[in-house]
Order: structure tokens, then C-alpha cells, then sequence
């Protein structure tokens, strides 16, 4: 399977659609910056929430995720100005594990388990490599 990248007119969509199948699910968020140094932000919690705000700051856009168990305060990650959102393929055919999100400051990984059905999600993309 080819990566393929979200369209960023539906950045806001793709976020809801994630969140409304990927809920409960793990994820891990890595960090990797410009110069390769990779950072582990949480690992192996329930997806809570994935959402694009655009409206904290008109001029920054963001990718707020939320993850933690349901009844603790969740651990909330942002991406600050993104780029590109890709999803890499896991060793499913059928499925991708990982949205790679390029921004200005670095590179987020996000590993979902189970993973995307690419099925769910065909309207979103707007090519791949």
C-alpha cells in the first residue's frame, strides 16, 4: 500500500471521522524534531478526542489530541501549524497505523491500534507516494 495524504480543505472532517471510529483505541505520539532527536509524548493510551482548531487563534491552526484513561484528565498534545497529514500503511494491506504529520517545528507521529480502515476514509485523500 502507498501513503497517502489527507487533503487539508478536509482536515477537519478526516479529524472527526478519526475520532468517531478510532475512539477508545490506542495511541502513541512521538515527536520528531528537524535535526532527527525523537521524543515520546504518551504511549499506548485511549484516544479521547482529535480535533482541528482553528478559532483559539485565527492565525495559528492546530491539531489537538486528547488520550488518557475515562476517568482521569486526559494528557493533550497539539500540533501547531500543520503542513501535511499522511497515513502510512501498517503490514495489513488493508489498513494504516500511522498519521505522520509534518509541521513547521518537526515532524508527529501518531500510531493508532487498531489502525484505519483506508475504505473509511477514501474521500480524504488527495494523492499519495
Amino acid at each position: 500500500m502507498k501513503t497517502l495524504e489527507v487533503s487539508d480543505k478536509k482536515w477537519a472532517q478526516f479529524c472527526e471521522q478519526v475520532q468517531q471510529i478510532c475512539k477508545g483505541g490506542l495511541v502513541t505520539i512521538t515527536f520528531q524534531s528537524p535535526d532527527g532527536a525523537k521524543n515520546t509524548v504518551f504511549e499506548d493510551l485511549p484516544l479521547q478526542s482529535v480535533a482541528v482548531d482553528e478559532n483559539t487563534d485565527p492565525c495559528n491552526t492546530k491539531l489537538i489530541f486528547e488520550a488518557g484513561l475515562p476517568h482521569d484528565r486526559p494528557f493533550i498534545y497539539a500540533v501547531n501549524e500543520p503542513i501535511h497529514i499522511r497515513l502510512k500503511p501498517a503490514g495489513d494491506e488493508h489498513r494504516y497505523n500511522q498519521l505522520q504529520i509534518t509541521a513547521e517545528d518537526g515532524t508527529t507521529l501518531i500510531n493508532l491500534h487498531p489502525g484505519l480502515n483506508v475504505h473509511e476514509f477514501e474521500t480524504f485523500f488527495s494523492g499519495g507516494s
